[in-house]
């Protein structure tokens, strides 16, 4: 997604959101790892 967003004028825009996603894909993996791991 990151290529495709250098093609385009909205760069920034496109790679905000794909910093978003990240670092909301960072927050679940952490979530899932503190609630297995306090089991």
């Amino acid at each position: 997604m990151i290529r495709i967003g250098l093609r385009y004028p909205e760069q920034s825009y496109n790679m905000k959101i794909n910093m978003s996603g990240l670092n909301g894909s960072l927050f679940l993996l952490i979530f899932y790892v503190n609630h297995f791991s306090g089991l």
